[in-house]
């Protein structure tokens, strides 16, 4: 009896190993590229990034004033792109929500445009 309950696991068991075990060559094949670096540096690698900034190699200093908007911008999208995640779920299953569920979306809706007027009256968006 006891075996039988262990077969329906064992899948399940069988996929924990296999992420760990690619897990574990993803990070050494990470680590040896980091011994081989010299070999992979080159114009475009050094160049400018989209945000402006030259690379770390040609900074004065390792530590240097960085703008906090570039930061508020990523918080936002990330605050706003789980708003979309959340809305696929609920989209999908409309037909079998009630009307609880409905209003429980809506009141997250509006909450979510609430903070998003705010962002926007407060000029967090604003360059």
């Amino acid at each position: 009896m006891l075996g039988f309950y262990f077969f329906d696991y064992l899948l399940l068991f069988c996929f924990f190993i296999l992420v760990v075990f690619i897990s574990c060559i993803l990070l050494l094949v990470s680590y040896i590229f980091i011994f081989f670096e010299v070999f992979f540096v080159d114009f475009y690698k050094n160049s400018k990034y989209e945000c402006g900034f030259e690379s770390l190699k040609f900074f004065k200093y390792k530590r240097e004033n960085f703008d906090i908007k570039f930061f508020l911008i990523g918080v936002l999208f990330i605050i706003f792109d789980l708003e979309i995640i959340f809305l696929f779920p609920w989209v999908l299953n409309l037909h079998s929500i009630n009307f609880q569920g409905i209003i429980n979306m809506h009141n997250f809706l509006i909450l979510m445009a609430l903070g998003f007027a705010y962002e926007y009256k407060k000029g967090a968006l604003v360059w």
